[in-house]
């Protein structure tokens, strides 16, 4: 009989869990269960993931003995200061859980110290000899998966992340013919946003897929520079794709083939690209390389459009130069890793440098650091002040390392975990009580534990039931507590109930620290933040290129651009969350065109910001500074607006004052050029101060797109209390 694969991953899991508490019994470990948590949350159906995973839990779990021994150490005699320092290790902890990188390290740096601090603390004495066996404990948990996924139906990851990789390239190809048409007029606009965003998602499936063939494929380890590399193209290709999209509305009755005579070439070649880059990840050659591209744009026909549309032009110009080049650079990276000859004529792939962002403060992660913090000290002060509180110390651990991952995760809701944890409780109690007493032998044992392993992780198998899988692993081997000299009281299980009952209790009461979790009034607070950060910056382009900025202004300035960064999408993550059968007055298709629009003037804001910063544009901003400056003044009111109620309260006076300044601007711009060119204006200063205009025109007329649809939404009604 052929297994499925999630029949296999099973039972590899099963196994290595078995086996664990198998091999701790026997060597009379104390709490061997500590073994079987490191089985249940180190399994992945990738040996690559797996491995990684182990890496990161067995480095985090030394971490982690070592911040323990280092608070216990430090304050064994003061329990306000002992739960301080715990308080600020885990809320760091928690903090850099929301960064990109080695989260579950960072997972388990935490929530180990809380285990090891909290039943050491009590008795300090055995302190070091705690933080030793439970660092033993995970280590062996690690080691025997790992060498159960390598012996038995080792799953490289090699083969989904070559599929994941032609996938991407086809999805890629899509966009870029959805929005070439949508370009020339022929396209739908709706289309390229969900392609765009479709784009991204399976690009950080590559990512994911790429950490994993590292660790279990010799080849792609060995190319892991070049494959970096060619992430970072992908990536580039997706900033350019955006702005692109977002460079179509001013030019829709412009005829681009026209005005860019090279268009037809450069779409052909790029079609050619696209399919020679298809070729390569297939393994097979390519049969034509890359060719140069004719790009200039008819400059007579360009004069003849108004300024603006100039400006827009040439951003779709640039756009389009940038297009080029990132496709010759992925046609030569994949040709370096597929180890294909690039011919004479093509340069070897760039090396792509990422812009290393200024730092900045996260609101978000520092309220999960509020949030953690809430649920431990609540916990804790319980545990004190409550005489017979149910569980003890194991109530602040269990609350701790599960609020830990609730508040770096503030989508999971705590709803959520009732039913899983519900019915893992029920079928436990059931094992505890009736099916435990009867077994004699470690044989017998060993079976009940293969079985439930099995049945659990098979029946929450797939990705989306993640919290399914955990709660039942968790709760089975905390529940059935094997030791060598096995005991029973059914006190065992009220007392895990009523744990369990008070865990849930103190994540209702911390979901409201430090904000509501309800999603419709985060995505009014994180949208009200978001047009506050518009508005400063807004408000800073009065200032010259010349000026410095006070390093208190430079901090305020780079958090404001984080903010405005990373919070469309944040709200997007928000927007999932909104029922809206509850609010009559909204509709999914309005909320996602909200979305949408904070998007694009979110890549609005950063253009007007970066065009700032343009050499040469000086003298001629000085000349439009009195007008640019009351359209600055104009924008400001409007975010202002914005960010302290929703929707802005004069719409057609705000129109009508963009148009008309928009209108005095087309002539004043006219006599600034004409003076310029007096004095031997440069092409590329008269470029770059068309980008800064068409900057200044793109942010008011998304501002103004968004204004006519955020009063579709009713906003009163997401204000409402409910129950």
């Amino acid at each position: 009989m052929k297994l499925s694969v999630t029949a296999k991953e099973s039972i590899k899991t099963a196994l290595a869990m078995t086996i664990a508490y198998g091999i701790a019994l026997s060597m009379d470990w104390d709490t061997p269960m500590w073994a079987g948590f490191s089985v249940a949350f180190v399994s992945l159906p990738m040996t690559g993931h797996s491995l990684n995973k182990s890496a990161m839990r067995m480095l985090g779990t030394m971490v982690a003995a070592i911040a323990s021994l280092s608070i216990i150490a430090l304050f064994p005699q003061d329990r306000w200061l002992f739960i301080s320092a715990l308080s600020v290790y885990v809320g760091f902890c928690t903090y850099m859980m929301g960064a990109a990188r080695y989260q579950y390290f960072w997972f388990v740096s935490g929530y180990v110290c809380i285990i090891v601090t909290l039943e050491a603390g009590p008795s300090s004495v055995n302190a070091f000899d705690l933080a030793i066996l439970r660092t033993q404990e995970t280590g062996l948990g690690i080691l025997v998966y790992s060498v159960v996924a390598a012996v038995l139906w080792r799953r490289s990851s090699v083969g989904e992340f070559n599929a994941a990789t032609l996938q991407l390239n086809t999805a890629q190809h899509e966009l870029y013919r959805k929005s070439f048409d949508l370009m020339t007029g022929q396209g739908v606009a709706d289309e390229v946003s969900a392609l765009i965003k479709q784009d991204i998602v399976q690009q950080t499936l590559l990512e994911t897929l790429l950490s994993a063939a590292k660790t279990d494929s010799h080849e792609i380890g060995r190319q892991r520079r070049q494959w970096r590399q060619y992430m970072g193209h992908l990536s580039s290709f997706n900033a350019i794709m955006a702005r692109w999209h977002d460079s179509y509305t001013i030019l829709k009755t412009v005829d681009k083939h026209q005005l860019i005579p090279g268009l037809s070439g450069f779409d052909d070649e790029l079609e050619q690209r696209f399919k020679q880059i298809k070729r390569m990840l297939e393994y097979n050659s390519p049969t034509r390389l890359p060719r140069s591209v004719d790009l200039r744009p008819d400059k007579t026909a360009l004069q003849n459009l108004p300024h603006f549309q100039q400006s827009a032009l040439l951003k779709l110009h640039a756009n389009l130069k940038e297009l080029e080049q990132v496709t010759r650079a992925l046609f030569s990276g994949t040709s370096e890793i597929r180890n294909f000859s690039p011919g004479p004529d093509i340069e070897p792939a760039t090396r792509v440098r990422v812009p290393v962002a200024e730092f900045a403060f996260d609101i978000e992660r520092l309220a999960s650091v509020v949030q953690i913090t809430a649920v431990l000290w609540l916990t804790f002060l319980a545990f004190i002040y409550v005489n017979d509180l149910p569980g003890g110390i194991f109530l602040i651990v269990v609350s701790g390392v599960i609020g830990m991952f609730l508040a770096a995760n503030p989508q999971s809701q705590v709803s959520s975990m009732y039913m899983p944890f519900t019915t893992s409780v029920l079928f436990c109690t059931v094992l505890y009580a009736f099916i435990m007493p009867q077994l004699t032998s470690f044989i017998g044992l060993g079976i009940m534990i293969f079985a439930v392993t099995f049945m659990i992780c098979y029946r929450y198998s797939s990705p989306q039931q993640g919290m399914g899988r955990a709660a039942g692993l968790a709760v089975f081997v905390t529940m059935i507590a094997v030791e060598n000299h096995q005991t029973y009281n059914i006190l065992m299980v009220y007392n895990t109930v009523l744990v369990f009952i008070g865990m849930f209790i103190v994540f209702q009461i911390t979901a409201y620290v430090p904000f509501s979790p309800r999603p419709e009034q985060a995505f009014m607070r994180l949208q009200n933040r978001f047009f506050h950060s518009c508005e400063y910056l807004v408000s800073r382009l009065s200032a010259t290129r010349s000026s410095q900025l006070s390093f208190w202004e430079q901090r305020r300035r780079a958090f404001h651009l984080h903010e405005v960064r990373t919070l469309p999408d944040k709200i997007h993550s928000k927007s999932k969350l909104i029922n809206t059968r509850e609010f009559p007055g909204s509709s999914k298709k309005h909320i996602d065109k909200i979305i949408t629009l904070l998007q694009v003037i979110s890549m609005r804001i950063q253009v007007l910001l970066g065009s700032r910063t343009c050499p040469g544009t000086q003298s001629l901003i000085d000349e439009l500074l009195v007008d640019g400056q009351a359209w600055r003044i104009t924008l400001q009111e409007a975010f202002k607006n914005l960010s302290d109620h929703l929707p802005v309260d004069d719409k057609a006076g705000f129109s009508s004052r963009l148009t008309e300044i928009t209108g005095y601007l087309e002539a004043r711009i006219e006599k600034v050029l004409k003076r310029a060119e007096s004095k031997q204006l440069n092409e590329t200063d008269r470029d770059d101060f068309y980008h800064l205009i068409g900057a200044y025109r793109g942010v008011s007329d998304a501002l103004l797109e968004y204004s006519g649809n955020a009063e579709l939404i009713d906003w009163e009604e997401w204000r409402e209390a409910r129950f």
